[in-house]
Formats: C-alpha cells, structure tokens, sequence
C-alpha cells in the first residue's frame, strides 16, 4: 500500500514538473521571439535616422543598385 502510494505521489510529482518545464519553456520562447521583435525594431529605426542623417532617399538608393 505504501510503495503505490509513494508511486502515485511520484507521478503527480513528475506531471507538475513537466507542466512547469513546458510553461518555462514557452515563457522563454516568448521572451526570446520579443527581444528579436524589439531589436529589429531598434535596428530599423538606427537605419532610418542614419540615412536621414545621410541624406539618402530612396530614389538615390535605387539609382545605386
């Protein structure tokens, strides 16, 4: 009786930790997939001011290429 007790508290055990791992896991890939979002973002908004700053347009970037 003990050891199926022991047993069934271990699976409960292993169900919650797999539970918190997978919510981790998805945290993370949220977390991630946001700090990618907000660099572009920032990247972007560098290229822009450089090229304002440049004095570049985009008819002059057509012409180049």
């Amino acid at each position: 009786k003990r050891l199926a007790d022991a047993r069934v508290q271990l699976l409960e055990a292993a169900k919650a930790r797999k539970a918190v791992e997978l919510l981790r896991e998805k945290q993370l890939e949220e977390f991630t997939t946001e700090q990618k979002r907000r660099e572009f973002a920032s990247l972007d908004d560098l290229m822009v001011m450089r090229s304002s700053r440049d004095g570049v347009s985009d008819d002059t970037m057509e012409d180049a290429a």
